[in-house]
């Protein structure tokens, strides 16, 4: 992530920052519902997601994967906050 951050102007030492950026000045379609996606799909991709466990350095946990997805879905920025 510090390699990333070093490259991506505007990151000001936080790669994700710097990723929000850059799709922002590319016009990126960042939102899972501009490809299709509905809203009521978010559930049934997050118990998809769960009950397909695969190796992972944490815990896959239900209420954590289903908030990535409505996330991506919804289109908002890049975090790290889970």
């Amino acid at each position: 992530m510090l390699k990333l951050a070093e490259v991506l102007p505007e990151s000001e030492g936080d790669a994700v920052k710097g990723l929000n950026v850059l799709l922002g000045k590319l016009g990126v379609k960042r939102g899972l519902k501009e490809f299709g996606m509905k809203e009521e799909d978010v559930e049934k991709a997050a118990e998809i997601a769960v009950s397909n466990p695969y190796w992972n350095p944490r815990e896959v946990e239900s209420e954590k994967i289903r908030e990535v997805i409505r996330r991506a879905w919804a289109g908002e920025e890049a975090r790290a906050d889970l």
